[in-house]
């Protein structure tokens, strides 16, 4: 499995882990600050965690990307969100084990602070990675909705704490499930 964005200091692939068995191996290649955007100063795809997943040669890849194009610096950026997400997706795509993927609606923002906004996140980033999802056919986990009002299952407005994380990684679950029986998990 392959991780992206805010996953690097949650515990949900832990978590993950824990639910998938030792059958599987969940890799945790979240770079903290990273975005879509490929003119940030932190696109996800110029990380070593991008390449390191690339190498990993997952069968599955859960991408949770897009908080931090929610951030006022970033938001300049967004116009391409789309363009950069297509091409980070296409080269997972390109792996030759043909991983199945899914696109993660991140977790609510719980925050005060005026540089990340929910409602950015909600009306705009969130819009974006759906509309992608349906352009190519992909699954989405909903990471967001699941969290309802429980500001509580967040540290800093931000980062999932434990129980958020425990939140993530049963959807996660749940969601790949939903697509393939246990037996087809590998």
């Amino acid at each position: 499995m392959c991780w992206c964005s805010i996953t690097q200091i949650t515990g949900y692939p832990s978590d993950l882990q824990s639910l998938l068995g030792t059958n599987y191996t969940v890799g945790n290649f979240g770079h903290s600050g990273a975005t879509v955007s490929l003119n940030t100063w932190c696109p996800y795809m110029n990380q070593s965690e991008f390449k390191e997943s690339m190498e990993f040669h997952p069968n599955f890849v859960v991408i949770m990307l897009g908080t931090n194009d929610d951030q006022s610096w970033a938001r300049q950026y967004n116009g391409s969100f789309e363009h950069d997400y297509t091409e980070l997706i296409t080269s997972y795509q390109q792996l030759a084990n043909n991983p199945k993927m899914w696109l993660v609606i991140p977790p609510p923002i719980f925050s005060n602070n005026p540089d990340l906004n929910n409602t950015y996140l909600s009306e705009n980033i969130i819009p974006q990675i759906q509309d992608l999802a349906n352009k190519l056919n992909l699954p989405t986990i909903d990471a967001n909705s699941v969290f309802g009002n429980h500001a509580d299952y967040i540290t800093d407005g931000v980062h999932p704490n434990s129980q958020g994380a425990e939140v993530i990684a049963n959807v996660v679950y749940n969601a790949i499930n939903s697509h393939y029986n246990s037996s087809q998990i590998s």
